[in-house]
Order: C-alpha cells, then sequence, then structure tokens
C-alpha cells in the first residue's frame, strides 16, 4: 500500500508534537469524570438492562417509549461488559469512548493513504477536538457509533470494495436511521475506488446498484421510525425554493460542528456573544471546503479526495432539503450528529491547501480553541454546578442514581425491597445497577404501582411533596445534591 508523503516524512513533520499535545488533551476529556458527568441518563441504563437480559440468556428486543427499536451494538457490547464490570455506571460509557477513539484512528488513516500526511493531520485533531465528539463520546447510545460506521465504510469504498460498503452501510443504518444521509458519500467513494483500481463501470455500477437498492430498502423500513415522521415532502419542496431556510441551515450547521446545541443540550449555555465569530469562521471553512472539491473534480476527476469533498457536501445538502435545520439544535442535536466525522474528514482534505499559516501554528489554533471551547462551556459548568442541566442529566460529586442504589442494597440486608420511581429517568439506572438482585424490584410509580415500601422521586416535585406530606415529619431517606448544593432527588421509605 502507497501512502503519500511516507511514514518517515509523516513522523518528521514539526506538527506531530502539536497533534500529539491535542489528542491527549482530547482523550484525557472524554475520560475525565466519566462516570458521573452528566449524571447517568436512563436511556443509557436502558440500553445497559437490554444487554444484562442479552448476556443472561434471554433475548428481548425492547422498544422505545416513542416506538425506536436500538441499533444491536451498544446493547451487545455493555452486555459483554457485564462479564467483567457488573451493574458499573461507567460501563454504559465506555464502548463509546472506545467507538471515538476509533474513529479518530479511522479519519487519521484515511486522510494518510489518500491525502497525505498534513490531511492525516488535521484529520487527526478534528475528529478528536470537535466538540460533540467528545460530548457524545461520554455518552452511551446508538448516535454515539455513527462516525466509526460511516468512516469505516469510507475506508473499504475507497478500496473498491462493494460488498463491504454495503454491509458497513446497513450496520450503520441499523444503529441510528440518521446514518441513512451518508449514502452519498459512500456511493462517490466506491466509485472513486472503482476508478482507483481500474475496474470496468459495469464494477462500479454493481456497486452503486446495491448501495441504492439497500438505500431503498432502508428508506421504508425508516419510515416507521419516530425521527423521520416529521419529513414530509412538502417541507422538502418549500426548503428547495426558500434561500433564507438555506442560510438558516448552513449557519445550524455551522454551530453543530462548534459544538453550540451539545453545550446548550447538557450544559445549559452555548456560545452566547461569541456565536456570531463562530458562524462567520465556521461558515468560511465549509464554503472552502465546497470550492475546494468543485476545484478538486475539475482536477482530479473523481479522486479520494474529490469524492470526499463532493460527497460530503450532498450529503449535507440532503440532510438539509429533506430535514432542515431544526434537527441540529438542542434537544434533538443527536439527529444531527451524524454529519460530524464525514465533515470532520472532509475539512482534513480541504483545509491543507487553503490555509496560509504554518501546520503546527494553525493546528495548535483550531485544536485549542476547539478544546477550550469544550472545557469551558460544558466541563467546567457541569463540575462546578454553576449551571443547572436538563433535571435528568444533573449530577453531583457522586452519581446520585448509584448513592440511591447502594442506599437501597443497604436496606436489602433487612428484607426485601420494592421500589416505585418518578419517572424513566429514575428508574432505568436503579433497573441496571440492582439487576439480579434477589428482593428487590422497581417500578414505575402508577397507579398500578402498589404495595412499594420506598419511593424515589425528583427533589420538590409533586410527587416529592406528596411523599412529604405522607411521611409524618419524618426526613427523607437519601437526598442527593448537585455540585453546588442544590438537592437533585430524595429516596422516601414509604409508610
Amino acid at each position: 500500500m502507497t501512502v503519500p508523503g511516507g511514514a518517515k516524512n509523516f513522523l518528521s513533520r514539526p506538527a506531530l508534537p502539536v497533534v500529539g499535545i491535542m489528542l491527549a488533551i482530547a482523550l484525557a476529556m472524554r475520560l475525565l469524570w466519566l462516570d458521573r458527568l452528566v449524571g447517568i441518563d436512563g436511556d443509557e441504563a436502558w440500553y445497559g438492562a437490554l444487554g444484562q437480559q442479552w448476556m443472561s440468556g434471554h433475548f428481548v428486543y425492547w422498544a422505545t417509549p416513542t416506538g425506536n427499536y436500538p441499533g444491536p451494538i451498544h446493547a451487545a457490547l455493555v452486555g459483554i461488559e457485564q462479564l467483567v464490570m457488573p451493574r458499573e455506571f461507567v460501563a454504559l460509557r465506555l464502548p463509546s469512548v472506545v467507538a471515538s477513539i476509533g474513529a479518530i484512528a479511522l479519519a487519521g488513516l484515511i486522510a494518510w493513504r489518500h491525502a497525505g500526511p498534513a490531511a492525516a493531520c488535521w484529520a487527526v485533531v478534528l475528529m478528536a477536538a470537535l466538540p460533540g465528539n467528545i460530548i457524545y463520546a461520554r455518552y452511551g447510545w446508538d448516535p454515539s457509533y455513527s462516525g466509526l460506521l460511516l468512516l469505516g465504510g469510507v475506508a473499504v469504498a475507497l478500496e473498491g470494495w462493494a460488498v463491504a460498503t454495503v454491509a458497513l452501510f446497513a450496520l450503520a443504518v441499523l444503529t441510528h436511521p440518521t446514518n441513512i444521509f451518508g449514502a452519498p458519500l459512500l456511493l462517490l467513494a466506491l466509485l472513486a475506488g472503482e476508478r482507483r483500481r481500474g475496474r470496468a463501470l459495469v464494477s462500479a455500477r454493481s456497486g452503486a446498484a446495491g448501495v441504492a437498492l439497500l438505500l431503498a430498502g432502508v428508506a421504508v423500513l425508516s419510515t416507521a421510525v419516530q425521527a423521520t415522521r416529521a419529513v414530509t415532502l412538502g417541507g422538502a419542496l418549500e426548503r428547495l425554493a426558500s434561500p433564507s431556510q438555506w442560510f438558516a441551515y448552513l449557519f445550524q450547521y455551522v454551530r453543530l460542528l462548534a459544538g453550540d446545541p451539545f453545550f446548550e443540550q447538557f450544559a445549559g449555555k452555548g456560545y452566547g456573544a461569541l456565536l456570531s465569530l463562530v458562524d462567520v469562521v465556521g461558515a468560511a471553512a465549509v464554503v472552502g471546503a465546497a470550492v475546494a472539491g468543485v476545484i478538486a473534480v475539475r482536477r482530479e476527476g473523481l479522486s479520494p479526495r474529490a469524492a470526499i469533498l463532493l460527497g460530503t457536501a450532498a450529503m449535507v445538502a440532503a440532510y438539509g432539503l429533506v430535514a432542515g435545520p431544526a434537527p441540529l439544535t438542542a434537544p434533538t442535536e443527536r439527529y444531527g450528529f451524524v454529519l460530524i466525522a464525514p465533515s470532520a474528514l472532509a475539512l482534513a482534505f480541504a483545509v491543507p491547501r487553503m490555509s496560509r499559516w504554518p501546520e503546527a501554528t494553525a493546528l495548535g489554533t483550531a485544536g485549542t480553541a476547539l478544546l477550550a471551547a469544550t472545557a469551558l462551556l460544558y466541563l467546567v459548568p457541569l463540575h462546578d454546578g454553576a449551571r443547572p442541566m436538563s433535571w435528568f442529566l444533573r449530577t453531583g460529586t457522586s452519581e446520585p442514581h448509584a448513592r440511591v442504589a447502594d442506599r437501597l442494597l443497604a436496606e436489602r440486608a433487612k428484607g426485601p425491597v420494592r421500589v416505585v420511581a418518578e419517572d424513566w429517568f429514575l428508574m432505568w439506572p436503579l433497573r441496571y445497577r440492582l439487576n439480579g438482585i434477589d428482593g428487590v424490584r422497581i417500578d414505575l410509580a402508577d397507579a398500578s404501582a402498589t404495595g412499594a415500601n420506598f419511593a424515589f422521586a425528583y427533589a420538590d416535585s409533586p410527587l416529592d411533596r406528596a411523599l412529604a406530606a405522607q411521611s409524618g415529619g419524618r426526613p427523607p431517606l437519601l437526598t442527593t445534591h448537585d455540585m453546588a448544593g442544590r438537592p437533585i432527588s430524595r429516596l422516601w421509605r414509604r409508610p
């Protein structure tokens, strides 16, 4: 395998220490306080409980309350982890960290293979430092695998391997339906791979037909998925003819790459007054990459570089046409996460030819800005408790659900434990943590939940106030607090 620039050239680059520093910081930010920052989401624990069922020999396939079915990868990996770290909350998130690191490595290898060491450096730094990639590496659910699966598809497509491309695309769509938007990128990458290998057009057409057939099949299946139900032909046609909507989509796409909706969702506030600067710098980079793609096609034909740049542009445009800017905002930013890894790879292919700064300076500036944004707008606010986050993601110096589960485990030594939890987000972390323990049962607090001797509620919620009124003046068994000392939840002993 011939690599542009060669390994010796890559290792001797002055920018390599900068890449190493950026990568080390980004990896540390993926792992720091992983088990408690943010607090364990009921969705994450639900995946864990599903994996526990599989590992115990009960192959059930639960649907979420909105009717969606999960992909198989995350639940299976969390289930396997139960063999070595049963019921640990950190096990819910480690697979996402591994997937994120794998995506960084894949992006670097693709860029090195097809565009040289400068592009490889940019691919590693961007994939490592983009805020959305860091935040979703810390969150255990299906969208976190989009980058790894789509970049895997790109890698095999650029080698001209049609069957592997179709298989990875199928797995990507099965993992999360938004990955269907990767079809234009994978198709152009496959055609470029066929061209590189000097194959006849018949082979290319075969690969394209396979992708097209799969695309049609999963498009039909995806109509049953909640995330796609709001998409209408009328909305797409309206967006197609509306320049204002395309401008709105461009800037919201830039904000997605810069991390603004992720900061809003998890820490309560995005860039604020700096958002205009983010818009200008990000839009310039995105438009520059699109122009670089057009130039690459004119000079190189359908080269791997041109395929990545134009394929990503087609993917982003298709998303804008079908879905518009709304899914790229909090709290639905997870539907736009599919765009981040391909965009990072495309920018890595374009920026080295656009930038006039020394490579080490440009990489250091971009990486530092992105990492600083994640530190200052995500990690620091969540750790010091300065901003309230979503009610079900609040956390403290120790993970709140873990404290409650440990207390209930101690109560189990005195007799059977039957708990009613206020909602899904309180119930599933306890079910995951206490799974398989005889004499423990966790249910939702509804009309059918009778005979419970404990109740778990959000602090100061209507249920919490009702439990306090029924307690006869007795204090709660346990109160959890966030970093700023504000109460999060309370565990009550029921009379």
